[in-house]
């Protein structure tokens, strides 16, 4: 899952760095990143089985959830979480090449997950 999302989330970072977007906004992306590396560690334990299953999965959905809440707070921005709307187009571009692959894949581990 990480590899391509990460490389978009890596882009988003970059571009919104060239932007000069608020350190807040830089932050919260690269974070983005982070946690699409928790996210591919818990699911790798998760198929590996034993006993760490259900706390990797409880991490994968936590992960997940913020993951996705910061994501669209990027998109459209969000008061309460303190996350303003990325301006640079190509963020933006980025992004939601992002919300797309990561929608598809994380379909995609439900259904393992089920």
């Amino acid at each position: 899952m990480s590899a391509c999302c990460g490389s978009l989330a890596d882009l988003v970072v970059v571009e919104l760095v060239k932007s000069r977007a608020s350190p807040n906004s830089i932050a919260i992306a690269a974070r983005q990143v982070s946690l699409l590396r928790s996210i591919e560690h818990s699911l790798n334990q998760i198929l590996n089985g034993g006993k760490v299953v259900t706390v990797a999965a409880d991490r994968f959905a936590a992960d997940a959830q913020q993951l996705e809440a910061q994501l669209y707070a990027m998109l459209d921005g969000d008061s309460s979480l303190g996350i303003t709307k990325i301006g640079s187009p190509q963020a933006i571009a980025n992004l939601v090449q992002f919300a797309d692959l990561y929608s598809v894949a994380r379909k995609n581990v439900r259904e393992i997950l089920d």
